[in-house]
């Protein structure tokens, strides 16, 4: 050995680390409204609809419609008492148990998700997700049934078929789907229990959980690093009173997501605690790796001096060389970027020959 420089290495720090988790995802009861597919082909609550018969829906038969103009009786047949979409919370309001933003218009929590937080284990032992499902008051379709046959309770599940167009939010039943009361067939009075995002009300961005931890005490204005993983989930469930359409509470997996995202940003922050640092000079041709204590390597031979050789222990002394935390950058990218053009369809562009 030649001789050693000894420095610590000072790692660029930010004054806190963030993480930004996936989506928060929100269960609760929805109020269903019937709506209808309208001759100008905008999607409106059926009493609304251009088409509606002079003496209203009630009075048609759900499977005919005759009294509706015949060029628009299929349009009636395929979507009125047929779509239902969501229109509040199950009590009516629009405020998203949980959720402690603003909730100024339904849509807010469109798409909608075809599955519960809720799970079940298969008998071989694979975990799924529970379906969404749909409760209320409906003619229970019997033959033969008397007047206001209808299931009692909004809490009764209803059997028919159905599939959630989920941008819409939107349930669309295989048949119609009606009451039946002595002055006619009205709309029957369903609820949606589902999962759901939620957008922010300002920046239209969907809801999602983030913890921040301190590196600086105070902070000298250096900037927060985000830290994304999506693997970590906020979720929240609403669970009401017996037969009751009120919150009786919010269940959710808090403590668990903070915890997680506190060992990820503890993690984190260990990339920014100073280290010993030292630059050593051999004698001779040495073998090293990098192996990210190692940061450089170099070899030289002159005259004078011979064959020596240059090492770097968590540092890098050479200005003419990227440094590490560059290079990976530029690798990720590298790696990124066909990923991205072949999740849409793309070619990557080759480089030409000379």
């Amino acid at each position: 050995m030649i001789n050693v420089s000894y420095g610590i290495d000072a790692p660029e720090t930010p004054d806190a680390v963030k993480l930004c988790s996936g989506e928060v995802l929100f269960q609760s009861r929805l109020l269903l409204e019937a709506v209808g597919r309208d001759s100008d082909a905008a999607i409106k609550p059926i009493d609304d609809m251009d088409i509606k018969p002079s003496d209203g829906w009630e009075k048609e038969d759900p499977q005919a419609f005759t009294n509706v103009a015949e060029e628009h009786q299929e349009l009636a047949k395929s979507t009125v008492f047929r779509w239902y979409r969501i229109k509040s919370q199950a009590d009516e309001s629009l405020a998203v148990p949980g959720y402690t933003g603003v909730v100024s218009n339904i849509t807010q929590c469109l798409p909608l998700r075809k599955t519960l937080l809720e799970t079940y284990e298969s008998p071989d032992g694979i975990v799924y997700a529970q379906s969404a499902f749909v409760t209320g008051q409906v003619f229970r379709g019997e033959d033969n049934a008397p007047q206001n046959d209808n299931t009692g309770d909004d809490w009764t599940r209803v059997t028919t078929p159905f599939r959630i167009l989920a941008d819409e939010g939107i349930v669309v039943f295989s048949q119609p789907v009606h009451k039946i009361e002595d002055d006619g067939n009205p709309p029957a009075t369903l609820y949606l229990t589902t999962s759901y995002t939620v957008r922010d009300e300002t920046s239209k961005q969907t809801v999602r959980y983030a913890y921040e931890k301190q590196l600086r005490d105070p902070p000298i204005g250096v900037g927060v690093e985000i830290v994304r993983d999506d693997n970590i989930q906020l979720r929240f469930r609403a669970e009401y009173g017996e037969d009751s359409h009120s919150v009786s509470q919010v269940v959710s997996n808090e403590n668990e997501a903070e915890t997680a995202a506190l060992a990820v940003l503890n993690a984190r922050s260990l990339e920014y605690a100073f280290g010993e640092a030292y630059a050593v000079h051999y004698r001779g041709i040495k073998p090293f790796f990098l192996d990210g204590t190692v940061r450089q390597l170099a070899w030289s031979i002159s005259d004078s001096k011979g064959a020596t050789t240059f090492a770097s222990i968590n540092s890098e002394t050479d200005p003419y060389v990227v440094r590490y935390h560059h290079r990976r950058r530029r690798r990720q990218w590298d790696h990124r970027v066909p990923n991205s053009l072949a999740q849409r369809g793309e070619e990557p562009e080759q480089e030409a020959e000379a």
